[in-house]
């Protein structure tokens, strides 16, 4: 009697043999690799109870020179839902010489009243207004740059409206800075993910992208590859007029990645760390959100087809295979008829899924997401596959890409608005 659900596999022709010999040798073979991976990040996991190249407030080896005026430079286009939470996190730090510029980007919202607000009850906010958007700039370096220009600092702190800081954030990202001899640091942040679309998506995509630049690096301060969060960028201000400022990546929609490339290859140390112990975001709300948001990053971040190619071809090898070959190889097993390589193959499919499993476990948590989330890990991975094929869409100017009012395709602005 045979199982229900099961039949019994069809000899087939010698041709269709050798056929499903090489795609199962080939699956054998992206599964195995796929296991050393995540292997390696497993061991890496495991020798420390944090995530490696974080900045804790009692790790930094000596106190910042506090004489030297830091200025935050926030840029805010229709933010009156974060911008009071976010300069109240700032105002409360315990760095005593800060300011604070605002630079309101032609919102159409309350976020200009509730700076002004804010600043009439303590002088080291300031409200910088911007009512139109120059040719050639985009929306964003464009406020950033008028931001700096008011800024009167020797140290640049870049930070976003949706980020909340934690009291030490400024202090000790400048102790660890000037600890470590570096120009700029760049940190990640801390999730917020109240929704649980937010706590299936986020972890996933964000470790995916993260891994092209930070994970892996042989400096063990400086990304593999030139890398920068615009959520927290510091950087000495003589440093960053060498390279040109914001002017120099005026027309780049993700700023923050090619004013770290700019920064390397004027020979600057840029020093990119894990920041969930200083600050903290809430990125995206909702799926529509995510979609736009993430398909902007990762068409940004690899710019070229190619190269949006070899991270989706990374992610779904990686991240992704290892479940559904899984699932496929344990229903051929379990009905039967399967010989060897198939047995062979659902028990590399089953080793590496607990090993990402495992893997996701111990890192979620350092991202602030609770551990019981991770065995949606490949619905994440999904997700994240979709973003890319969406930035490669972008890439090829298939499709274009709005952002703070502004549309852009295949790099060009189309349309502004008013």
């Amino acid at each position: 009697m045979s199982d229900a659900g099961c039949t019994a596999p069809e000899t087939g022709t010698v041709e269709d043999r050798g056929v499903a010999s090489v795609v199962l040798s080939v699956l054998a073979v992206l599964t195995a690799g796929s296991l050393l991976v995540w292997l390696g990040s497993l061991v890496r996991l495991m020798r420390t109870d944090r995530p490696p190249l974080t900045v804790l407030p009692d790790d930094v080896a000596s106190a910042p020179d506090e004489t030297q005026l830091v200025s935050v430079v926030l840029p805010a286009r229709d933010e009156e839902a974060n911008i009071r939470a976010c300069l109240t996190s700032l105002l409360a730090q315990d760095y005593p010489r800060m300011e604070i510029v605002v630079v309101d980007d032609r919102s159409s919202d309350r976020t200009a009243s509730i700076v002004r607000e804010i600043a009439a009850a303590d002088g080291r906010v300031r409200l910088e207004r911007v009512d139109c958007l120059p040719d050639g700039w985009y929306g964003k370096t464009h406020a950033l740059h008028v931001g700096v220009q008011r800024a009167r600092g020797r140290w640049l702190l870049f930070t976003d409206a949706d980020c909340r800081h934690d009291p030490n954030s400024v202090r000790s990202g400048l102790a660890f800075l000037q600890t470590h001899g570096g120009q700029m640091l760049t940190l990640t942040p801390g999730f917020q993910t109240p929704g649980l679309i937010e706590k299936i998506v986020q972890p996933a995509v964000s470790t995916n992208f993260a891994v092209w630049f930070i994970f892996g690096s042989k400096d063990p301060f400086c990304a593999r590859r030139p890398f920068a969060n615009g959520q927290y960028m510091l950087i000495r201000r003589d440093a960053y007029d060498a390279v040109g400022g914001m002017a120099s990546v005026r027309n780049r929609i993700t700023e923050d990645v090619a004013f770290a490339r700019a920064c390397h290859a004027a020979g600057l140390r840029v020093l990119t760390a894990v920041g969930t112990q200083l600050f903290s975001t809430r990125m995206y709300d909702s799926l529509a959100a995510m979609w736009h948001g993430w398909t902007r990053i990762y068409y940004g971040a690899f710019e070229t087809p190619g190269m949006l190619v070899a991270v989706w071809l990374r992610t779904f090898v990686v991240a992704f295979l290892p479940f559904p070959v899984l699932v496929g190889s344990a229903a051929a097993v379990v009905c039967g008829g399967a010989g060897g390589g198939m047995t062979l193959l659902a028990a590399l499919s089953l080793a590496t899924v607990i090993a990402s499993m495992m893997t996701s476990r111990r890192s979620y948590p350092l991202m602030g997401m609770p551990s019981r989330y991770a065995p949606a890990y490949p619905l994440g991975v999904f997700a994240a596959l979709c973003f890319q094929v969406g930035a490669l869409s972008r890439a090829a100017g298939l499709s274009g890409v709005t952002w703070r009012g502004t549309r852009y395709r295949g790099g060009q602005a189309e349309e502004v608005e008013s």
